[in-house]
């Protein structure tokens, strides 16, 4: 009778070890890593083509309808504002309203992650729409208290418009995702409770 001997199973590699490791932990955080690159490369994407020259005219009728409906608002609230080519003005004060001032950016930035989301492309429809609407609505809040900023505490106009607005804006972005996100996984987890 023959003895065979069994070759002992060679021990794997410290380097397959780490690949392995590194592997089963990139393979966990797949939808994230999905949704993260996906949502960086949409956002340079739509921040990209709305700098377009091809979109300048447009652009410009967008400001000036921005600046119309925040003038027309002021206006309500007893102010006597005018707008001539995105600027907003008064006896006392005026601001120009400029691009980076429309909240399209913060919109692409709001678009690209609701996009990357995987959700229902009608969840994901009218998360655009309804966070579009939100965003422009903040953007003109805004707008008229930046006026508001330079009449009464022009002093105080800069740390309003560069530092408060752009504390508010950035956690603003972030809710409305967040409330999108539980909006539109609330059914899915309805089904997976049931």
């Amino acid at each position: 009778m023959s003895t065979t001997r069994r070759k002992p199973k060679p021990k794997p590699s410290a380097k397959l070890l780490i690949q392995g490791a590194v592997g089963r932990w990139f393979e966990s955080k797949r939808a994230i890593g999905r949704f993260g690159f996906t949502f960086v490369g949409l956002a340079i994407l739509f921040n990209t083509v709305i700098l377009l020259p091809v979109w300048s005219k447009q652009m410009a009728v967008f400001i000036h309808g921005i600046a119309q409906l925040a003038s027309f608002i002021l206006n309500v609230f007893g102010e006597k504002s005018q707008v001539t080519d995105g600027i907003i003005y008064s006896p006392q004060y005026a601001i120009t309203v400029l691009p980076a001032c429309t909240a399209i950016e913060f919109s692409c930035i709001y678009c690209a992650a609701v996009l990357a989301f995987p959700a229902s492309w009608s969840r994901k429809l009218i998360g655009i729409a309804v966070g579009i609407v939100a965003m422009t609505a903040l953007n003109l809040v805004r707008i008229m208290s930046l006026y508001f900023t330079g009449i009464h505490f022009t002093s105080y106009f800069t740390v309003m418009h560069e530092q408060i607005w752009g504390i508010i804006q950035i956690p603003a972005i972030v809710g409305f995702c967040i409330v999108w996100v539980k909006w539109a996984t609330h059914e899915s987890l309805d089904l997976h409770l049931s």
